[in-house]
């Protein structure tokens, strides 16, 4: 069995083409070549290796740690040369050594332990451990690099504290207005506008927020009476607000302000610089002043309804003397003794105090003379 195999092998390749075997055989020399090549290599490597380590063990035997851990680090044994430098007790060493190493769990521990938080970062990044590194860098008060990692994390909120911190207020503003923070952004741009001299534009991001207390104080800085008479609205101090209204020009907000405080002569005072004299007279009767209404209507040409009004005053009245006489001019002016004398009359019959009774009596007696 085992001849005719061998003579079936010999058959096969004496058919081959010799081209293949020469091919195959090239292969065969340069894949034994290429691995004794490297064997060879591996093998001058492990004898270097142990020479380097035998200098290594022969400079810590007579020196210490610490020469040699600096004749490892040169040799590029970093791991080793670390591990001296612990033993030299210098961490910062090796904290470098076991970067340079690449063992970047171990140099993070050890950049932490040492406070070198921005080698400890570099190191998290390396190990992809971004919220370590993050840590790090708030360690660091690397605010700016610890912002932008916070942002990217997708903590935009912390970002935007980080960027307080560096100073960057654009920056922050912009991160929590992404945030949806927008009440905050408004207050730390009010902020920076105070800090500007804006005064009205810090007022109005105030306002925004109500905080009116910090708008009105800019307002009033910028002496923008109309816009600080409106926080004061906000403010519920409606009096005065309607004095700065006034003050601004705006006499019907003015107006109506008193007219809600049921201060009526104040709101007829800015209905007349509104030239709304229907509307001052119906708060001077709800002021009840009709000797006020008597007047402004004579100013008025209303001579007639001035008359009604002054005739309408009760003897009880304050006003009923001056009243009465105001309306016996007018009916002497007019030609009607009779309805003034009548008037006059009417007066005297009254609880009169006795000065003003004389004062009646002569007008009485003038008509008649």
């Amino acid at each position: 069995m085992l001849r005719c195999d061998l003579l079936y092998l010999r058959v096969r390749m004496e058919n081959l083409d010799p081209r293949v075997i020469s091919t195959a055989i090239a292969l065969a020399i340069l894949v034994l070549g290429g691995w004794g090549i490297a064997f060879a290599i591996r093998r001058m490597n492990e004898r270097a290796e142990r020479g380097t380590s035998d200098r290594i063990d022969k400079l810590l035997a007579k020196q210490g740690p610490l020469p040699a851990a600096r004749l490892a680090d040169e040799l590029a044994q970093h791991e080793r040369a670390a591990r001296l430098y612990i033993k030299a007790e210098r961490k910062p060493e090796a904290a470098r050594a076991y970067r340079r190493a690449e063992l970047w769990d171990r140099a993070a521990q050890l950049f932490e332990e040492i406070a070198d938080y921005e080698g400890a970062a570099y190191c998290f990044r390396r190990l992809k451990n971004r919220s370590a590194q993050l840590r790090m860098l708030e360690a660091a008060q690397n605010w700016t690099a610890a912002a932008t990692l916070a942002a990217e994390l997708g903590q935009p909120i912390a970002a935007a504290d980080l960027m307080l911190r560096a100073g960057k207020l654009d920056e922050a503003i912009k991160l929590l207005v992404e945030a949806g923070q927008g009440e905050r952004a408004r207050l730390l741009r009010a902020g920076q506008l105070e800090k500007l001299g804006r005064w009205e534009d810090a007022g109005a991001q105030y306002a925004h927020v109500r905080a009116w207390d910090r708008a009105l104080a800019c307002f009033k800085q910028a002496n923008n009476d109309a816009r600080s008479a409106d926080v004061l609205v906000e403010l519920n101090r409606l009096e005065e607000a309607a004095l700065l209204y006034a003050r601004s020009g705006n006499h019907q907000d003015a107006a109506q302000i008193h007219e809600q405080m049921q201060l009526f002569r104040k709101a007829a005072a800015q209905y007349q610089r509104l030239g709304n004299t229907d509307r001052a007279i119906q708060c001077l009767t709800l002021e009840g002043d009709k000797l006020a209404v008597v007047k402004l209507r004579i100013a008025l040409g209303q001579v007639d309804e001035a008359i009604r009004m002054a005739d309408s005053v009760q003897a009880t009245d304050p006003a009923f003397i001056e009243a009465s006489l105001i309306a016996a001019d007018i009916h002497e002016e007019r030609g009607a003794t009779e309805r003034a004398a009548e008037t006059l009359r009417r007066t005297l019959d009254a609880p009169v105090p006795a000065a003003r009774r004389v004062e009646v009596g002569r007008r009485a007696a003038k008509l008649f003379t």
